[in-house]
């Protein structure tokens, strides 16, 4: 599901826009694309398609991983650094690349699994680095 302005753009896994409406569904959000034209049948732009494939690989291994119910939105805007949001988790993860999806994903599991009930961010763009920075700002600070 794409946001634009105050509705929800609903597209398959090939990119096209299947429906626009004001209802929101319990998917996760896409943002950072590229995309103008949002219209009904429409196909979404080369660039974001690219990404959009590896946005797939990131859900289908979650999946796997009992992970993709967690996952809230995934940020598309930098194809390397891909920005996926787990808000029940309350950490944002910094993905990286298309690479080493399933690798990635053990680590974060790992790293969910180690930080339950901290706010932070993990970061695995590079698995041999992988880690977790707890945040300490203060609500609505």
């Amino acid at each position: 599901m794409l946001i634009l302005e105050n509705q929800y753009v609903y597209i398959n896994n090939q990119g096209y826009i299947l429906e626009i409406s004001d209802i929101k569904l319990e998917v996760p959000t896409i943002t950072g694309y590229a995309t103008e034209n949002m219209t009904l049948g429409q196909r979404l732009e080369e660039e974001d398609l690219k990404k959009l494939n590896t946005v797939i690989q990131i859900m289908k291994t979650a999946e796997e991983k009992e992970l993709d119910s967690k996952i809230t939105n995934i940020d598309i805007e930098d194809k390397n650094d891909f920005l996926i949001t787990m808000e029940t988790e309350n950490k944002l993860i910094h993905f990286g690349n298309s690479s080493n999806i399933n690798d990635k994903f053990i680590n974060i599991d790992a790293v969910l699994k180690d930080t339950v009930e901290q706010k932070g961010e993990i970061f695995v763009k590079d698995l041999n680095k992988v880690y977790f920075r707890e945040d300490f700002r203060e609500e609505g600070v």
